[in-house]
């Protein structure tokens, strides 16, 4: 992992919007590392501050809130943050679902690098960004994740190190955790749907514990909050299967078919297989189910890799498979196809 003197500043502190303070010397060709398999915190916060100084005009950079334990979580605009259109990229929500992160942000870097020379259908990414933004929420369960890669030192209180420990007794894998350190799993915590699975568990696990209420951790509340921007759409990466999940048991007929043409236009890039999501389960309290019943706007759910923790040596194929893709929702919207 690369180490910079200014390192240990961007982890203790809230992200700059403007990180013009960092040298130009310091900043790397390839920002974004991808050659390592645990894409950690720190690392995310600091290549978000490079990112900023390098692409200044292109990338800002806000905070949706804090974590559970006090982690800030940043979120990325990528293009004109007044855009009459905007779209928000949320990765990560489950702690072994990392690399979700890693991809984010390297197609972020991807699009910057890009952002005056590459066109869709004709319209340059600066064109297309300035009028159709990205925000992306690139990290949304750090605690979860620090606890998957680090197993007890991730951990930072007794009642988490607690209630790992009553996991694991049982058989639990530690780097295969999904929920917060709180052990509730984020993406059954929203209120459409919310306790109704029927595989859910009635107390802190690693995975399918809903929590005592609806949006009752930091992090779900914090991103509800977010999510009232006014998006036009939701792109929501997940691993594993090389599927892309659309549509929602609460959808109406119209954003049924708006979440599947955005689900197609994905697919038509990386040639994962479209699932429609009322087919496999009702509404459970995920973030799809949520923003499509609140907004009435389309959300498709992404889900890269094999295997998860997705191993490093499967995040070339990855990243060539969904590079362009941001691109291409861009395009659809600005022209109009839905």
């Amino acid at each position: 992992m690369r180490k910079y003197l200014i390192a240990g500043l961007i982890f203790f502190t809230i992200i700059l919007t403007n990180a013009s303070w960092v040298k130009a010397v310091d900043i790397p060709g390839n920002v974004v590392a991808t050659d390592h398999q645990m894409y950690t915190y720190a690392e995310m916060i600091e290549d978000i501050n490079l990112l900023a100084s390098k692409y200044p005009g292109i990338i800002s950079v806000t905070s949706m809130g804090t974590s559970s334990y006090g982690r800030n979580i940043p979120a990325v605009i990528i293009g004109n943050p007044n855009a009459s259109k905007k779209v928000l990229v949320q990765s990560t929500i489950h702690a072994r679902e990392y690399m979700c992160t890693q991809v984010t942000m390297e197609i972020a870097e991807y699009i910057c690098d890009n952002y005056y020379s590459k066109d869709v259908n004709g319209i340059l990414y600066s064109e297309l960004f300035s009028n159709v933004c990205f925000h992306l929420i690139p990290m949304v369960n750090p605690d979860g994740v620090e606890i998957s890669q680090r197993g007890y030192d991730g951990a930072t209180n007794d009642a988490t190190k607690g209630w790992l420990k009553s996991q694991v007794a049982v058989g639990a894998k530690m780097a295969r955790i999904k929920s917060n350190a709180n052990g509730v799993d984020l993406n059954r915590n929203f209120p459409v749907g919310f306790g109704t699975d029927k595989d859910q568990k009635l107390s802190p696990c690693f995975e399918l514990y809903p929590g005592a209420t609806a949006l009752d951790q930091a992090e779900t509340y914090k991103l509800s909050q977010y999510t009232s921007k006014g998006f036009y759409a939701f792109i929501n990466y997940h691993s594993c299967g090389q599927i892309i999940y659309y549509g929602s048991a609460v959808n109406t007929p119209e954003n049924a078919a708006r979440s599947q043409a955005l689900a197609g236009i994905l697919s038509g890039y990386n040639r994962y297989k479209l699932v429609y999501e009322p087919q496999t389960k009702p509404a459970y309290g995920s973030f799809s189910d949520y923003v499509q019943k609140t907004y009435d706007r389309p959300s498709a759910t992404m889900e890269i890799g094999t295997v998860t923790p997705t191993p490093i040596s499967q995040f070339k194929k990855i990243f060539d498979a969904n590079k362009d893709s941001w691109g291409g929702v861009a395009y659809a919207i600005y022209s109009g196809q839905f």
